[in-house]
């Protein structure tokens, strides 16, 4: 499973051992890994099993957690409160690496951050969906819908500073607040069709050999409209207007005949998405008075990509041996637009609530 550094990570971002290099952040599964690379997982590992759990000085004590009496009393006044993990009802302790958690055991941190986001009883497993086998099995087979992501998890962080590292345009009077986070459950099916293109793209292209994922798959992002109230507290059934066109993609995804031609369309009919989340907010529209926005976060198979930085309205499709086209700033351009031809290279993976607030 390939992985990449964040280039924009925050201080809060770092590597949690060394400080220096920014977090792993693995796009597949949405997951931000606490370390820069496997030399300070395993090294913090050593740390935490080595010294005392309270001063992070001494060495501890046989098998005890502390290096001796007046430590493991201090730890036990510190009173941190229950356990953040639903349902546990045991005190919270420390954080192996000397900050504060609010977790009773590494196990339920894990659990907390990387566990099914359904369940949060065991890890999750598969790197499209954040869910064990069994809930996934279970999901899946009663899909479509959607899961809230809890926003302590891991992949909600992941999606959260994706949209906002990605906001691009400039930040005047106001910025982008997430306020939810929705993993789309899609049919049985629905996936089907997308892996045999993947599939198809990666045995023409070689782009795993290239460093890259199969066929060249991108999370980006795509703003449409919305008609209803879909993704605000406790509305996450889809509505059957044919005005909503977030409803019906996070329901069945994307159509190709469904391409609106009555607006200008720089690259011809085709299923437009963006690696800037501002740019996709302009195509973001509530028909409905809210002041909370939605937008997709989606798995892209961009293959070979036809890159420009000029219109070409004439096209209806990749130019000859291209899979899509890649709209590069400069030219007609000030950020970048990938758009492909087919239903089979585009599936919505995240639903994203947000909010434009007053700085």
């Amino acid at each position: 499973m390939s992985s990449f550094k964040n280039p924009s990570a925050t201080k809060a971002q770092m590597c949690q051992f060394c400080g220096v290099e920014p977090q792993y952040y693995d796009q597949m599964t949405g997951m931000l890994h606490p370390f820069c690379g496997k030399m300070c997982a395993s090294r913090s590992a050593e740390v935490a099993t080595a010294v005392c759990d309270y001063c992070r000085r001494y060495p501890r004590s046989g098998s005890h957690p502390f290096c001796g009496w007046t430590c493991a009393v201090a730890a036990k006044q510190m009173r941190l409160g229950p356990c953040s993990l639903t349902g546990c009802t045991q005190e919270a302790t420390m954080y192996p690496i000397g900050s504060y958690w609010n977790y009773c055991s590494a196990r339920h941190e894990e659990l907390a951050l990387r566990g099914c986001i359904s369940c949060r009883t065991v890890p999750y497993i598969g790197d499209y969906f954040p869910l064990c086998d069994r809930c996934d099995s279970y999901l899946v087979a009663r899909g479509p819908s959607l899961l809230p992501v809890p926003q302590d998890h891991t992949t909600y962080w992941a999606v959260a500073d994706q949209f906002t590292a990605a906001w691009a345009h400039p930040i005047e009077d106001k910025r982008p607040e997430v306020r939810m986070v929705y993993r789309i459950i899609p049919a049985s099916s629905v996936w089907d069709k997308y892996w045999a293109h993947r599939d198809m793209l990666e045995e023409k292209g070689k782009f795993h050999v290239q460093g890259k994922y199969p066929g060249n798959e991108r999370l980006l992002w795509h703003g449409t409209v919305r008609a209803c109230s879909l993704g605000e507290p406790g509305q996450n059934v889809f509505c059957t207007s044919l005005d909503c066109s977030i409803c019906s993609i996070a329901r069945g995804s994307f159509d190709i005949t469904s391409a609106r031609t009555s607006r200008f369309q720089r690259f011809g009919p085709g299923i437009y998405t963006s690696s800037k989340s501002s740019k996709s907010d302009h195509y973001a529209k509530n028909r409905i008075a809210s002041p909370w926005k939605a937008m997709l976060l989606n798995n892209v198979l961009a293959g070979s990509e036809y890159t420009t930085m000029f219109d070409a309205t004439h096209l209806k499709g990749p130019p000859l041996g291209y899979d899509s086209v890649h709209g590069k700033p400069g030219g007609k351009l000030n950020y970048d637009e990938l758009v492909v031809y087919t239903d089979h290279a585009i599936r919505p993976a995240y639903l994203v609530m947000y909010e434009l607030v007053c700085n």
